[in-house]
């Protein structure tokens, strides 16, 4: 113990404590005591002691050494296996409590990347990986969840196989079938026979085992409608393959004489024939003869396929507007603008009663246009000495006539 004291060539034996050992691993050591009075060799301290780990347990190299006063153990995996699938080494430190810290886990036989013929993989972390297929191909579940478990992929990966639609009898649907390839194709009537509104070709494409738009055949068509001068629109109302017919501006429907003219007409396709059956004409729409008081002349023309009538007024009348010319359209068997008559213009005899000033007719673009000019020595109360009068579609001169003073 303590304060003993031993003589030259003195031996003896050390041993450690329960739990403890030597670095070198014994429990027991051996010392003399030399002439100098040194132990030899040096006196070592005995330091905690964690119990052996098995290799076969970690499946690893197992190599303890000290560091300082404390046992360090060191793990090495063996090839193909890791901890927890993500590393391939551990070290842990003996607590003088007989555990080695952290607790020695084993080595686990690693998983293979995984790969899935027609699927994609995705990592959610070392040890877990999602499996999904490719656009046409399925697995019992649109995706799966699976963790490495002893060198193996639990639950096992699974496999993406084609995805295949129901056949049909192509002959049926009164068309023809074209494959573009495993999973797309398309469908074409035969002559005489369409899906609806003229449509003769429809693309498919195959999606979990249905095939996208459904499947169906193609019917009797009826012929296009062709109407001039009229707007011709086919669609699907209903199911029901229909066309409108509708005329142009100044045309209207030909029907037999004393019925009104519908403005459109619709057809529907039943049984590879429209009804009604008889398709109507556009002819240029016919207008009561235009009547117009005092008129000068009338002059018939045509205007896009309507018919046009320009009048022009009698010398010294004119329209509401102003104007000695007008164009008149027959739209739908109506007159645009409506009928009116050529107006008498202003009483010119009032230009006559301005006093100390000259009266003179310019050009006024079909408009009596009159100016009147002061004599030298005179003006208009507004101090000017010209103004411009024209006779508006009331019968009175506009800008008022004024006396020079």
């Amino acid at each position: 113990g303590p304060g003993i004291s031993f003589e030259y060539g003195t031996t003896l034996t050390l041993v450690c404590d329960e739990g403890y050992a030597f670095k070198n691993g014994s429990s027991t050591s051996f010392v003399y005591c030399t002439e100098t009075a040194e132990w030899s060799p040096p006196l070592r301290p005995c330091v905690a002691f964690c119990s052996d780990i098995d290799e076969s347990y970690v499946m690893g190299v197992v190599t303890q050494s000290t560091v300082g006063s404390d046992w360090q153990l060191v793990v090495t995996c063996y090839n193909g296996y890791a901890i927890n699938n993500t590393v391939t080494s551990s070290t842990h430190v003996c607590n003088g409590g007989a555990d080695w810290l952290p607790a020695v886990a084993p080595c686990n036989r690693t998983c293979s990347h995984p790969t899935v013929p027609n699927g994609e993989v995705t990592n959610l972390d070392p040890g877990a990986v999602t499996v999904s297929c490719l656009h046409g191909f399925q697995m019992g579940s649109p995706s799966s969840s699976h963790s490495c478990q002893h060198g193996n992929w639990e639950p096992a990966l699974p496999d993406c196989v084609a995805v295949s639609c129901p056949g049909f009898n192509v002959s049926s649907l009164n068309a023809s079938r074209t494959n573009h390839s495993d999973d797309v194709i398309s469908i074409t009537c035969l002559g005489g026979f369409h899906f609806e509104a003229g449509v003769t070709e429809r693309v498919h494409v195959c999606e979990l085992g249905s095939w996208k738009p459904t499947i169906s055949g193609c019917v009797a068509q009826c012929p296009t409608i062709v109407v001039d001068y009229a707007q011709v629109v086919r669609y699907v109302n209903s199911g029901q393959d229909v066309t409108s017919v509708t005329c142009n501006s100044g045309y209207t429907m030909e029907v037999a004489e004393g019925q009104t003219p519908p403005v459109s007409q619709e057809y529907r396709c039943v049984n590879n024939s429209w009804s009604p059956q008889k398709v109507l004409e556009c002819v240029p729409a016919q207008c009561e003869p235009l009547l117009i008081e005092n008129v000068d002349s009338l002059t018939a023309g045509d205007f896009l396929g309507a018919a046009k009538v320009l009048a022009r007024c009698t010398v010294g009348f004119f329209f509401s507007d102003g104007t000695f010319n007008k164009t008149f359209l027959c739209e739908y068997g109506q007159w645009v603008p409506g009928q009116e008559p050529c107006l008498e213009v202003c009483d010119s005899n009032e230009l006559t009663k301005v006093q100390h000033a000259t009266i003179t007719l310019v050009n006024g673009h079909g408009q009596p246009l009159y100016q009147v000019d002061c004599l030298p020595g005179y003006k208009f109360p507004d101090g000017s000495v010209t103004l411009t009068s024209a006779c508006g579609g009331d019968g009175a001169w506009h800008e008022g006539l004024m006396d020079c003073a």
